[in-house]
């Protein structure tokens, strides 16, 4: 999987993740499924560019997945130092 260091999905995973001390992919996954239906419901467009899959233990973000599997939860490793910090103005 191709990931862009500005990619939306990759911020918000290292903006909860050093914020919240999230350290599960199933917590990490329905955090990012309940913001974007909340934004959804907020501003009537989606806050990501793909689409969540239906699994077993919940809805994914392939993308979100893919990095924390690759990278880990680590946010001072290279991978996550290079991915820019997310700003609120940014989600719109």
């Amino acid at each position: 999987m191709n990931f862009k260091k500005d990619d939306k999905v990759l911020k918000l995973v290292k903006y909860i993740g050093k914020n919240y001390d999230v350290q599960s992919q199933v917590k990490m996954q329905k955090i990012l499924y309940f913001l974007s239906l909340d934004f959804y419901r907020k501003y009537n467009q989606f806050l990501f560019d793909n689409s969540f899959q239906a699994w077993i233990y919940g809805p994914v973000q392939p993308k979100a997945f893919s990095a924390l599997k690759k990278h880990g939860f680590d946010f001072t490793s290279n991978f996550w130092i290079d991915v820019d910090e997310i700003g609120s103005v940014q989600l719109k």
